[in-house]
């Protein structure tokens, strides 16, 4: 991995989590906040595969467990597998064909609400699964594709321009 990847990466995770923990967490009108460091790990996945998607995903997951607070590693370790499951749809990932992340990205969103309300919720004996659902895991997964509509792009434009621009260096030397 290139010196300017590895910036490029800490840097988006580092922005994603300030926006997510910080910005948004402060704008709520409800207590919803976009899961913007569980995008950058489906992003990054589809990006650059499996393995890149595996390592920004324990970050992250690192990072969401620092905040959240509660048992360690819980986060850390659907992040990771997060990142591999949209890793495994690297060959598929087109900088034209937007759609199909997207939809991903929400469908990882309800993954990990469903994943969130077992592991929290529904080890402490409360059974209603529809109120959280409707209240908690659709409004987020709505919000965070909201949000992804803008980030997602800006982080896809930012990605090929250094895909070029490594490219152009590495055509020099051959």
């Amino acid at each position: 991995m290139k010196i300017k990847r590895i910036l490029f990466t800490m840097i988006v995770i580092i922005i994603g989590f300030v926006l997510q923990n910080g910005v948004f967490n402060q704008m709520t009108w409800t207590s919803i906040v976009p899961n913007i460091l569980l995008m950058i790990t489906c992003t990054f996945g589809f990006m650059r595969g499996r393995q890149t998607g595996i390592l920004v995903g324990v970050v992250c997951g690192l990072l969401t467990d620092i905040s959240l607070g509660g048992t360690f590693g819980i986060n850390t370790l659907f992040f990771a597998y997060l990142g591999w499951f949209n890793g495994l749809f690297f060959k598929m990932f087109f900088m034209d064909y937007i759609v199909f992340p997207m939809l991903m990205i929400v469908l990882s969103d309800v993954m990990y609400g469903v994943y969130m309300y077992v592991v929290k919720i529904l080890v402490n004996g409360r059974l209603n699964f529809g109120f959280y659902l409707s209240h908690v895991i659709i409004p987020e997964a709505i919000y965070t594709f909201a949000v992804t509509i803008l980030l997602c792009h800006i982080i896809l434009v930012i990605n090929f321009k250094l895909e070029e621009k490594e490219k152009r260096s590495a055509a020099k030397f051959v």
